[in-house]
């Protein structure tokens, strides 16, 4: 089995580096900028707080990129301003769940980012629904549904993505939304 842990990945980096010009053989210090943007880039998070203080000080907050990442921001965005900051959370997991942040996923005839079946009950077409604007649009609205049928708690509101009922008991949930 290869082995992938943080201190291979930096190896492989200076390697790179070295290879192309970037770097001297000199050993590489654990606080230098280019090593924490590649294990930043390859973690998909900022390093902690106590190596964050050794960037250089002029160095710009560095943005995550990707399609994957560009939706979650779209999701964000649109849960905070049409649900409440308080639901970011819970839509991201159930997003993560149903379609993995692919805007285009389809299986069954359930449709885009949260797997609707029946987008048509929100006023956008199947096909618009597998564009992520029109699949943002029908699982916000069904899941502003879910919060007036008395969703109160991120369990709940998973709960009602995955059955179409806050109220539904966890055993009869799929294995992905069961909580311990």
């Amino acid at each position: 089995m290869l082995y992938t842990g943080p201190c291979f990945i930096r190896a492989v980096y200076l390697a790179l580096a070295a290879f192309a010009g970037g770097l001297s053989c000199a050993p590489a210090r654990a606080d230098d900028f280019a090593g924490q943007f590649f294990i930043e880039q390859a973690y998909g998070h900022a390093p902690s707080s106590e190596v964050r203080g050794a960037w250089p000080k002029n160095a710009a907050p560095l943005q995550l990129t990707g399609a994957r990442y560009a939706v979650r921001q779209m999701i964000a965005s649109h849960v905070a301003a049409h649900m409440g900051p308080q639901w970011v959370s819970a839509v991201l997991h159930i997003v993560r769940i149903e379609s993995g942040f692919r805007c285009n996923a389809y299986n069954r005839g359930h449709y885009g980012l949260f797997q609707v079946a029946a987008p048509r009950q929100f006023g956008v077409s199947p096909h618009q629904a597998m564009t992520c604007d029109g699949g943002l649009a029908v699982g916000v609205a069904y899941l502003q549904r879910c919060l007036r049928m008395g969703a109160r708690s991120q369990a709940m509101l998973e709960a009602c993505e995955n059955s179409g009922s806050p109220f539904t008991p966890r055993r009869r949930l799929e294995r992905a939304y069961r909580r311990a």
